[in-house]
């Protein structure tokens, strides 16, 4: 009855008043850049006046410059040394500004498999949701509208549900474990009868989501308005098969991170990213820490302004970018690389072939369901594949080939079909499975 009730109520009475509030301050900053950098700087001030108490902050001497004036803010950020997970890795404790009974506890697991904790403030989801909602916007998506959600999930239920309907959060929550051809077409099915016009979840998802529609004889995947993939990258093969499916759609991908210190917000007519002013401090760097120009590549060095239970300040994400535009309101980026390490082959000279440099836009691919790579050896991988129904012998073998001409016969495949792929503990699917140790970054 409850979830009944909330559909229907106003955002501030339904998400609180942080949510009104963090929606409102987008607003202000994103109507006048002048006013985004004041409140940007002032956040920092007040972030970098609180980190002045923070243990692994006050103990060491390269932080000294917090107890001296910040008036200029962005004066003394710049002056202090670079963050790295390794830095607070075994003691996120020493980083806290606050108690323990004002954070939640996450743990994440790095490149290297060796996890990391780190704590974020307690209260923190309403906010954070009015930055989702204004990243969506573009899309036509209000706040309540409902969205199809297929994602690494756990439902509950003996046997374990696959699926259920969220009133108060207005999602057909849709599990994606152990996913294959016919619970994605069942999956389609209660899309299309609940009239879900909002997509969310891993791209790989909604790629097998987009297969079904396509097989599908209705209209209604004409009626999709938005596409909002998370938590892996999007290779440009299922972008094109979930473009092709759902052609009225506007593809929104975001930019954020488990730690929450930065978020952009795609910019679809452009094919860039504009970073949330105040919702972190964003710097694009070379590898001698110095400020990048427009159209160089740099690391995103970033110090969240939104949570300050933990703070980062200047904080390695591992990932890189182009800088495209520099302004008063933050920074405008494109070709986000990511900090997964396990994204390219190796080829018998030592060189590398990117996951998304294979062409995989042919016709073959219609008759796969899924596949994986996995490489022992450099120069070789093996090609496991999950067909689509009605595949032949010699559809999975075509696909395979089709891999090997892509790379310029630089790898050399062996392919074989198999029922399903391995499952990962989220759901997520990782499309190259790299052994060998020099391939692997840490």
């Amino acid at each position: 009855m409850l979830g009944l009730v909330a559909q229907w109520l106003p955002p501030k009475l339904r998400y609180g008043q942080d949510f009104v509030v963090a929606s409102e301050s987008i607003a202000r900053a994103l109507g006048s850049p002048q006013v985004a950098r004041a409140s940007q700087l002032e956040l920092l001030r007040t972030l970098l006046l609180r980190a002045r108490d923070v243990p692994a902050y006050s103990s060491d001497p390269r932080y000294s410059m917090l107890n001296s004036s910040v008036d200029d803010p962005a004066k003394v950020l710049a002056s202090l040394p670079i963050l790295y997970k390794d830095d607070f890795r075994g003691r996120p404790e020493e980083f806290l500004a606050t108690g323990l009974d004002m954070v939640d506890k996450v743990t994440t697991s790095g490149s290297s498999g060796e996890p990391a904790v780190f704590y974020l403030d307690r209260r923190r989801a309403a906010s954070e949701w009015a930055y989702v909602c204004h990243a969506w916007g573009e899309s036509g998506y209000k706040p309540g509208n409902w969205r199809t959600v297929i994602r690494g999930v756990h439902l509950g239920g003996r046997p374990p549900r696959r699926w259920k309907r969220s009133r108060a959060t207005s999602e057909l929550m849709l599990s994606a474990m152990g996913l294959d051809e016919a619970t994605s077409a069942h999956y389609w099915e209660l899309t299309k009868q609940n009239r879900i016009r909002f997509i969310h979840g891993y791209p790989s998802a909604i790629a097998a989501l987009a297969k079904a529609a396509i097989a599908d004889d209705s209209n209604f995947r004409l009626s999709v308005q938005g596409i909002f993939p998370v938590s892996e990258g999007t290779l440009p093969h299922q972008q094109a098969l979930i473009q092709n499916a759902f052609p009225n759609a506007t593809f929104l991908p975001s930019y954020g991170l488990s730690e929450r210190v930065a978020m952009a917000r795609y910019n679809p007519q452009k094919d860039t990213y504009s970073f949330y002013p105040l919702y972190g401090y964003v710097e694009l760097l070379d590898d001698l820490d110095r400020p990048v120009a427009v159209g160089e590549r740099g690391r995103v060095i970033a110090t969240g302004l939104r949570l300050t239970a933990m703070p980062l300040l200047r904080y390695d994400t591992g990932d890189t970018a182009e800088l495209v535009e520099v302004s008063t309101g933050g920074l405008e980026i494109r070709d986000i690389r990511g900090r997964r390490a396990q994204e390219h082959l190796v080829t018998e000279s030592g060189g590398t072939v990117s996951i998304a440099a294979l062409n995989l836009h042919s016709a073959i691919y219609e008759k796969i369901f899924a596949f994986r790579i996995r490489q022992f050896e450099a120069g070789k991988a093996e090609v496991l594949v999950v067909p689509a129904i009605g595949a032949t012998p010699e559809d999975v073998q075509g696909f395979g080939s089709e891999l090997q001409k892509s790379c310029l016969d630089l790898i050399k495949f062996t392919t074989s079909s198999v029922a399903s792929l391995p499952p990962t503990p989220n759901a997520k699917i990782r499309l190259i499975e790299q052994h060998i140790p020099s391939a692997v970054k840490k």
